[in-house]
């Protein structure tokens, strides 16, 4: 670890010992002391008569570093296990273990980065409000975009045979107000999506930055609610990625995301019961309503804890 410039004398022992450490204004001595007392053993780094320097702060790592690897435990590229200033600015120090940055962070970061976290975290708020506006909206536009889905559907199975005969026709008139309320609901849908997806990246970078480990980057992760089959499963693995292992909200997240595939399954059994008696038609309708707007509150309340979860870990820093 490097002195950065200091002035030669005794400064609390960045290594995580109780005392003071000689710094000769090159390196670390190896000559240790209680704190304002006399040196606990000389050497040829230790300097007798060394003056007592007031202590200045210095950040303290959480852990001592370990010997570096052998070279074939680590590319030659990557730095040596250590701590090493954060990549991220959330703080001073950042331990890395030869194959990737830790949660174990130490000191207060210096200069243009201190208010870093504070302005991460302030921006994910903004859009957490932002894309709980757009949930509200968008649990009840999926449901009346379902009922209107039914009526249609039902409307084309009616009168199929006029719309597939050679030259035939019908009047479309009855089933033009199904049509304008599946427009607008999708308009409604895909904007509350838009703003849930931009909290959802803000908070994978929040969330990176803290140390929690993520099966994806932030971008894949954002990306992979519209990869076919992936998206199944990923964005949900990717949410839970956002809080910190054990943490009580998980289970709230894995019930949004049944609550949001049983509203997917849903839709296609709307599509399906429309065909059907009126009775199947509406059952299956109503229960697809109830999930989209439970899905919806329910994401509500999971953009809330995680993102009450990233404040409360950079609130130290």
């Amino acid at each position: 670890m490097s002195g950065g410039g200091r002035a030669p004398g005794w400064y609390p022992d960045p290594w995580d010992t109780p005392g003071e450490r000689y710094f000769d204004g090159v390196a670390w001595a190896r000559t240790t002391r209680p704190v304002g007392g006399y040196e606990s053993a000389a050497g040829p780094e230790s300097p007798a008569a060394a003056p007592y320097v007031p202590a200045t702060p210095v950040p303290v790592p959480d852990a001592a570093p370990t010997p570096s690897p052998a070279p074939s435990e680590a590319p030659a590229s990557a730095p040596p296990p250590g701590w090493h200033p954060d990549p991220w600015g959330v703080a001073a120090l950042r331990y890395w273990d030869g194959h990737e940055w830790t949660g174990h962070i130490s000191g207060a970061p210096t200069g243009p980065m201190v208010q870093a976290p504070t302005v991460r975290v302030a921006e994910e708020r903004t859009a957490s409000r932002w894309a709980k506006i757009g949930l509200a909206w968008a649990g009840p536009a999926l449901g009346a975009g379902a009922i209107a889905l039914a009526f249609w559907v039902h409307w084309v199975a009616d009168h199929w045979d006029e719309l597939t005969r050679e030259g035939g026709s019908t009047n479309q008139s009855g089933n033009s107000t199904a049509a304008v309320v599946i427009q607008l609901a999708f308009v409604v849908a895909i904007v509350g999506a838009v703003l849930f997806l931009l909290w959802f990246y803000r908070s994978a970078n929040t969330a990176a930055q803290t140390g929690l480990r993520a099966r994806r980057a932030p971008g894949l992760a954002t990306a992979s609610f519209f990869i076919p089959v992936l998206n199944l499963w990923w964005p949900y693995q990717s949410t839970l990625d956002l809080l910190p292992e054990r943490h009580p909200a998980r289970a709230l997240v894995r019930r949004w995301w049944l609550l949001w595939i049983g509203c997917l399954i849903g839709v296609v059994g709307v599509c399906f019961s429309a065909t059907m008696s009126a009775v199947a038609m509406a059952i299956v309708t109503a229960v697809t309503v109830m999930l989209a707007l439970t899905a919806a509150m329910t994401a509500r309340t999971v953009v809330s804890e995680i993102t009450d979860a990233h404040d409360q870990l950079l609130a130290g820093v």
